[in-house]
């Protein structure tokens, strides 16, 4: 299919236009957008980071104030719709977005994964609208 491993997280960053991260906890994105070999550090300007890991809606924010300062978008864009979703492509995404641009191109690539995607406002919302999700789930 084109895929090419990588032997890290730098390597996985450098000259690409797309970075998309499932991690399971916050501090799990944390590390592969912050640490010295992160994203942060070794993707381009310009590129576009969409992290469909459900975490802190206000870790979120701050990831996107950060990619904004180095020139990169970053958008919160938790999914539903779990292993059959995933296996016929039509998850659901909620996603925070800092503007409408950096949300039409994240959802360049959620469009290959899913069939409902979301602008639920500016970064963090997608988080909180997942977290909401879960907890209606729930009830």
């Amino acid at each position: 299919m084109g895929i090419t491993p990588t032997a890290n997280i730098a390597e996985t960053a450098t000259d690409v236009q797309y970075v998309v991260t499932s991690l399971p906890r916050t501090q799990d994105v944390l590390d592969v957008l912050c640490s010295e070999d992160g994203v942060f550090n070794n993707a381009s300007a310009g590129t576009c980071i969409v992290d469909s890991s459900t975490i802190s809606p206000i870790a979120a924010k701050e990831f996107s104030d950060i990619a904004k300062e180095r020139d990169m978008s970053y958008n919160d864009a938790p999914m539903s719709g779990g292993v059959v979703g995933a296996t016929n492509g039509t998850l659901t995404f909620m996603v925070g977005s800092a503007s409408e641009a950096d949300y039409n191109h994240a959802k360049t690539v959620l469009e290959g994964m899913g069939k409902k995607i979301f602008h639920c406002g500016e970064p963090g919302t997608g988080e909180t609208a997942k977290i909401a999700n879960n907890l209606i789930l729930g009830i």
